[in-house]
């Protein structure tokens, strides 16, 4: 019985030796995260640090390094934060957050805010703003490291898109759709605004394709049978949709010569 006991037990031990710990999913990483902004040249951003799923820190000595074309006018740490926040000695890049606790911190919580200012001459384009530290930076009450990711943010400086050009513009044709044409910025080459479909002359019901639906739909409107239709549907251009424009859509359709 004894060695039936025995064995058991080692069994027991063996099979604990590999029992795999479930892994931490990356919802569930301590993080500090910067907030992330879109302005215009000239205009002020807050942008905020906070803590995600903090396992429980006491202390945290943080430097943020932010782009050269931002001007940092303050920085206030969040009133429920707790224990002792130092005010930094200096705003210039990069600029030290010290934070000390007698308690533990857990979970989420707002960190500080770093108000921005941009001059109007501001070049367009995202202006980082980064968290660095080193491990022993942040700890918990019994000084024992804590490991945190960064998810680093900033402000990004729209484009004003003085310069523009359009770009695929084509025009239509007795059966092909034409295309008003995209524009497009010349100074950081995004897309401002999308075209629209020029409908062919022939397209009737204005489907893309030139076909015998659209003769169905011309010959609908010359019978007051049917009220929507191209408005370019005059197709020998005599100013009226009649039934020689009719006549014009068939030998198009039966590729004859057709009279405009």
């Amino acid at each position: 019985m004894k060695r039936v006991l025995a064995m058991l037990v080692s069994v027991f031990i063996f099979a604990s030796l590999f029992v795999v710990s479930p892994l931490a999913s990356a919802d569930d990483e301590a993080l500090f995260v910067v907030s992330s902004h879109k302005i215009a040249a000239g205009e002020s951003a807050d942008v905020s640090i906070s803590i995600k799923n903090s396992p429980g820190i006491a202390s945290a000595k943080l430097l943020v390094c932010y782009d050269s074309d931002l001007t940092l006018d303050s920085v206030t740490y969040d009133s429920g934060l707790g224990g002792f926040a130092q005010a930094p000695e200096a705003l210039s890049s990069p600029v030290t957050l010290n934070w000390v606790s007698l308690s533990s911190l857990n979970g989420d919580a707002a960190f500080a805010t770093l108000h921005f200012s941009t001059a109007q001459d501001i070049s367009s384009g995202v202006k980082s703003v980064e968290i660095v530290f080193e491990a022993d930076d942040v700890c918990d009450i019994n000084e024992i490291n804590v490991p945190f990711g960064t998810v680093n943010g900033g402000i990004d400086i729209s484009c004003p898109h003085e310069n523009t050009e359009i770009r695929n513009e084509k025009s239509e044709g007795m059966k092909d759709s034409g295309y008003t044409g995209d524009v497009y910025c010349l100074d950081c080459g995004e897309i401002i605004s999308e075209g629209r479909i020029i409908y062919a002359f022939a397209d009737a019901n204005t489907d893309e394709e030139v076909d015998i639906k659209d003769l169905v739909r011309l010959a609908g409107f010359i019978k007051n049978i049917t009220a929507e239709i191209n408005e370019k549907s005059d197709i020998n251009q005599d100013g009226e949709i009649e039934m020689t424009d009719f006549k014009c859509l068939c030998d198009i359709l039966l590729e004859l010569p057709y009279d405009v």
